[in-house]
């Protein structure tokens, strides 16, 4: 019978540096390869796309705060969003100021078209 001694354990396979990790390499690199030869690019990236999916559903007991984490990084904080019905008085001053921002910059360029 063989020692359990004897097997290399999983954490040394993925430990840059020994054997292990590059036989290990060594094969994925292999797989990859033909992967794209069989399959092409394209196909090969949806099907590595779908396995990392895979391997995150199964190997990471606590998904809800990396999903929650990585979302806040992705997509920006909540602004507020006037809406007409609910603030008339803020959406009336809001056009205002910019109404006038707009004349001003069109009363800043009628000189200079005016002096050619």
């Amino acid at each position: 019978m063989s020692d359990r001694n004897d097997r290399p354990s999983l954490p040394s396979i993925f430990k840059v540096g020994t054997p292990e990790c590059a036989l290990f390499s060594c094969v994925a690199a292999v797989g990859v390869g033909l992967l794209l030869l069989t399959v092409g690019f394209w196909n090969a990236l949806w099907i590595a796309m779908l396995g990392a999916l895979g391997a995150f559903l199964g190997g990471v007991s606590n998904k809800k705060e990396i999903v929650k984490s990585v979302l806040n990084r992705v997509i920006p904080d909540k602004k507020a969003v006037l809406y007409r019905e609910q603030h008339p008085d803020i959406v009336k001053a809001v056009r205002e100021a910019t109404a006038k921002d707009e004349s001003a910059e069109e009363n800043e360029s009628e000189p200079e078209q005016e002096q050619e």
